[in-house]
């Protein structure tokens, strides 16, 4: 539970009775919650189709900028502005305001700043093509 609260996970996905009880559907939303965010962690493009329709809270929080937040939040992206993450996974960080960030004017094109911009256009890619997936 604290691991959700630091990252700022959606709670609704973390139904540990029903995970120890072997419930479908709570572990299922957890198991497609964490291979999203891993792919979304360690590729730059990526679409996924899930057999079994995805919670919509979980869905809406997975296409949200907070599911990129919570990957820099956990070491998985590098902070926005340069520098690296912990892991060796790293590909490129957002904060949870990645709207403001990238409609902001730009002074110079870092490649730490194109490594963030990257990660955000492949995860509002990869968010359009799950939701995509989620109408069908």
């Amino acid at each position: 539970g604290n691991m959700f609260e630091h990252l700022e996970l959606p709670k609704s996905v973390l139904d540990t009775r029903g995970i120890q009880h072997a419930s479908f559907k709570s572990c299922y939303n957890f198991l497609v919650m964490a291979f999203f965010l891993k792919n979304l962690a360690t590729h730059s493009d990526f679409s996924v189709d899930f057999t079994h329709p995805v919670d919509s809270k979980l869905a809406a929080f997975l296409q949200a900028p907070e599911s990129v937040a919570s990957l820099h939040k956990g070491g998985a992206l590098a902070p926005p502005g340069g520098g690296s993450a912990p892991s060796k996974t790293s590909r490129g960080g957002a904060s949870s305001s990645a709207r403001s960030s990238r409609d902001a004017p730009r002074e110079r094109s870092s490649p730490a700043r194109r490594d963030r911009d990257d990660a955000l256009e492949s995860a509002s890619a990869a968010a359009l093509r799950a939701e995509a997936a989620l109408a069908n």
